[in-house]
């Protein structure tokens, strides 16, 4: 599996064990699931919008956060779980899932930097939206 696999992955299951309850949502294409592509209603919405697949020791990845619930308050709960959990680390070991049980890939790490952690409203009449920004870093050492 491809090193930029493992970050999306990683990233991925480090929201899914510890958001609690809330539904996770990688929004992505996949031939087989044509809703995949479609942010879902009250979930945590995560879009994966750029790499740069660097030869050197920092590569970056872009991803998107949207919140998007049919209640004001239990999308201000989520987007806050999900920041409480984001702002609690800068980085995390980086994991390769394409084995079972998954395996640490040594000496690389997937960093964030906790203070751009910010939500803000995205205008929407039928339910409501909170989207955050995130630049991952994998730091190879």
């Amino acid at each position: 599996m491809g090193v930029m696999r493992n970050v999306r992955d990683t990233f991925l299951m480090c929201l899914h064990d510890n958001i609690g309850t809330y539904t996770l949502h990688n929004v992505r294409y996949d031939k087989q699931d044509s809703q995949a592509n479609v942010p879902m209603l009250n979930a945590v919405n995560v879009t994966f919008t750029n790499a740069d697949f660097a030869v050197t020791a920092v590569s970056e990845h872009i991803l998107t956060i949207d919140v998007m619930w049919d209640d004001e308050f239990a999308a201000i709960d989520a987007a806050e779980t999900v920041a409480n959990v984001l702002k609690a680390t800068s980085s995390i070991p980086l994991m390769d899932y394409s084995g079972d049980p998954p395996v640490q890939v040594l000496n690389s790490r997937v960093m964030w930097n906790p203070n751009s952690v910010k939500f803000r409203p995205v205008k929407v009449d039928d339910y409501f939206h909170l989207s955050c920004l995130i630049h991952l870093q994998l730091q190879y050492s």
